[in-house]
């Protein structure tokens, strides 16, 4: 994420000036669970959850997150995280972010 759409995220949600881009998180949209791992088993994969954004699995470019995610499939999302100074925001995007 460039430093100008961190910006237009910042005035568009009223954020503090001071927010910071965490990285990109994969989002369960039906628990809004976060992925903490993922293990590479053969041909297929096995997935941890938790609704701790601290333990959340965090990948620094957007196509490992969607990628995370589609290997998952369905209801799962990649998304933003962000560090608000005294918390933790996840945000999906548009979408049009796996893509």
């Amino acid at each position: 994420m460039n430093k100008v759409q961190l910006k237009e995220i910042i005035k568009e949600f009223d954020l503090p000036e001071d927010t910071s881009f965490k990285g990109y998180v994969v989002k369960r949209r039906d628990t809004e669970e976060l992925l903490a791992q993922m293990k590479s088993i053969g041909d297929s994969y096995l997935f941890g959850w938790t609704m701790d954004a601290n333990l959340a699995k965090q990948f620094k470019i957007k196509k490992q997150a969607a990628k995370a995610a589609k290997e998952y499939g369905e209801p799962a999302n990649a998304a933003v995280m962000l560090d608000v100074g005294t918390q933790y925001i996840v945000a999906e995007e548009n979408p049009d972010f796996a893509k």
